[in-house]
């Protein structure tokens, strides 16, 4: 035969916004219950999941904001590499390799302006303004060059 389960003796409360261990002696989980540390006001038992889970999200931002403020330094993302910036560099590098190809200099330089305007726009956030300026020059020269022969064979032929 089995025995019965104990009756406990003392129920053990966690306050959801501060974290607290609450100990009563009799069931709260119905009742409305105030935190001795926090001062806040929650339902005994589990409480609503959503409640706890801002509470908790509440309760971190207010401790990084009081460390942010603490240590004076404001935590800054890191910088990238524009992606366009690259592109543009590699498309003015390898229309020299492919002489033969008209449409990777115009890519270059249609890249290298992208880029550069997204540059200007991050506020800091991306880098290669040089990779992208290198991708436009050698993009227009290789612009220039290509409509001179166009000219040239026209003229000859």
């Amino acid at each position: 035969m089995k025995t019965p389960p104990a009756i406990p003796t003392s129920y053990d409360y966690i306050c959801p916004f501060c974290d607290a261990e609450l100990e009563a002696t009799r069931d709260l989980s119905a009742e409305a219950v105030t935190c001795p540390s926090c001062t806040k006001e929650f339902r005994g038992g589990d409480g609503d999941p959503v409640e706890r889970v801002l509470a908790k999200y509440e309760r971190y931002l207010t401790q990084y904001e009081t460390l942010r403020s603490s240590s004076g330094k404001k935590s800054v993302p890191t910088e990238r590499l524009s992606t366009r910036a690259v592109l543009s560099m590699v498309f003015g590098l390898t229309g020299i390799l492919f002489f033969i190809i008209p449409l990777v200099p115009l890519a270059a330089v249609l890249l290298g302006h992208s880029a550069l305007r997204a540059i200007a726009r991050s506020d800091g956030m991306l880098q290669g303004r040089l990779n992208a300026w290198m991708g436009l020059v050698l993009g227009y020269i290789e612009c220039l060059v290509f409509l001179l022969l166009f000219i040239s064979a026209a003229a000859s032929g």
